[in-house]
């Protein structure tokens, strides 16, 4: 049985700027990242939210407030040379998934302080305890998760583009384009 392969499109290609990924995941012109894009990574979509009365949980000011913790750490991070906003309007072009990544660590972790300031246990005879918000360890994980990996990439990111700069700006035959070899 011969096995044929079939090229796979987007709905409408037109919508999708290829350099920059707008229409893509929920990235805005240029390919901004939307806080749109980081509910669409964190499933937190109303049509599949059964437990909160299909309602979005993750506000525009909370993804917002992620944004800037993101892009706050995105900047604390060495090598210190360059920075970004704090809103992500000029993150580096191509690398959306590291402020994705890092938006939704900030975001975990504040769900994770809602669970721990909420969480209640209570038991009524022998039926076991019920808890109402008892997922802290778990948001804690995922958010541990994600933020050491994007810590991971700025930093990969940072010292190879200080590398490349640094490579072009040299006098070594590295840096130097007229190298014969």
């Amino acid at each position: 049985m011969t096995v044929v392969a079939t090229p796979t499109m987007y709905a409408n290609p037109v919508t999708v700027d290829p350099v920059t990924g707008a229409g893509i995941g929920g990235l805005g012109p240029a390919g901004i990242v939307t806080p749109e894009a980081i509910r669409i990574y964190l499933r937190d979509d109303a049509t599949h939210n059964i437990l909160a009365n299909y309602k979005s949980e993750i506000s525009d000011a909370q993804v917002a407030q992620a944004i800037m913790g993101a892009c706050s750490t995105f900047n604390s991070i060495p090598p210190l040379g360059w920075a970004v906003k704090l809103d992500g309007s000029d993150w580096p072009t191509g690398h959306q998934h590291m402020l994705i990544q890092g938006a939704s660590a900030w975001i975990l972790k504040g769900i994770a302080s809602h669970q721990l300031r909420n969480q209640y246990n209570s038991t009524d005879g022998n039926v076991p305890h019920m808890g109402i918000h008892d997922k802290y360890q778990q948001f804690m994980h995922f958010a541990s998760d994600l933020l050491q990996q994007f810590r991971n990439d700025v930093s990969h990111l940072k010292v190879v583009t200080d590398l490349e700069q640094a490579s072009v700006l040299s006098q070594s035959p590295l840096g130097n384009s007229s190298w014969p070899y």
